[in-house]
């Protein structure tokens, strides 16, 4: 059976002027990173962005996100700004910058996928393995961000404005449990998907989890959170990623 959907609750809406979060989650499993892009000129001050979105790395160099939040529009500078700048970022650790030649694009599977240039690569501890497989009523969690919230200190250096530090992000967590998997059609502004292996979690989503991982409970991953059932918005729909059925990363 196919389930087809035509909106979609996650979006990439970068909203309003940046400014700093002071909430921010403290546990020693997180693992994820908040996509983080802003829009800056040369001559002022005036910046605007925020997090977009989730993403997560299966090995050292390869990262995963969700189409609609890391896409090639991600890099352009929105109207009336000069430059564009997209990272991934985790408390109080160094920023990484992502560049639009490390993102490969699949739309019709709502999946980004970031290969870092040779050289580069983030610690161990943020690497998630991928789980077998996956059955009904297995209870899962999911981490993320917040959408078009902040955190980042950020610091003009020149003509340019950097990242100085994180102190802080808004990180949340959600916790539930697989409804059933489906192949999914899905068609909305930024998703067109078409047969696309998926599983159904029972969680209430929270704009800004697109692109991050879906959890088993021995911390594996399962899906990449991707969108939400319109007519209710009480259930979150995330692409398999597991061995036995998912996409292939590599």
């Amino acid at each position: 059976m196919t389930k087809r959907l035509w909106t979609t609750f996650f979006t990439l809406l970068l909203l309003g002027p940046l400014s700093e979060i002071s909430l921010a989650a403290k546990s020693a499993s997180n693992k994820a990173f908040a996509v983080f892009a802003y829009s800056y000129n040369e001559k002022n001050d005036l910046i605007v962005g925020g997090v977009s979105g989730t993403a997560f790395f299966v090995s050292e160099t390869i990262g995963v996100t969700a189409f609609h939040v890391l896409q090639p529009k991600t890099f352009k500078p929105n109207p009336g700004f000069q430059h564009r700048k997209v990272f991934l970022i985790f408390e109080n650790s160094e920023p990484i910058e992502i560049f639009p030649d490390e993102v490969t694009h699949f739309p019709s599977r709502d999946q980004s996928i970031i290969r870092l240039r040779a050289g580069r690569k983030v610690p161990r501890r943020h690497v998630f393995q991928l789980e077998t497989s996956v059955k009904p009523e297995a209870r899962v969690e999911s981490e993320g961000f917040v959408a078009n919230t902040s955190g980042p200190v950020l610091v003009r250096k020149g003509k340019h404005v950097k990242i100085a530090k994180v102190p802080s992000l808004e990180r949340r967590r959600l916790r539930g449990m697989v409804l059933r998997q489906a192949p999914v059609e899905m068609r909305a502004d930024d998703v067109h998907m078409k047969g696309v292996n998926c599983v159904q979690l029972s969680y209430t989503p929270i704009v800004g989890f697109s692109g991050g991982p879906v959890i088993s409970v021995r911390g594996r991953v399962i899906a990449m959170n991707s969108f939400a059932e319109p007519a209710t918005r009480a259930q979150t729909w995330a692409v398999s990623l597991t061995r036995q059925t998912g996409i292939r990363l590599f």
